[in-house]
């Protein structure tokens, strides 16, 4: 996560109902977006590296 570039956003999608219930339990669905389904990630932006 610490990868992550600013203005960018970490998102998890398609979790089985035992993974959500375990972040749920754990809190962790206050540290990630939590989608319904197998959303599909928009197109990544080229950065340049220098």
């Amino acid at each position: 996560m610490k990868l992550v570039c600013p203005g960018r956003c970490f998102a998890l999608a398609g979790l089985t109902p035992p993974v959500l219930k375990v972040f749920t339990l754990t809190r962790m669905d206050s540290v990630f977006t939590i989608r319904d389904g197998a959303a599909v990630a928009p197109p990544r932006k080229k950065v340049a590296h220098g």
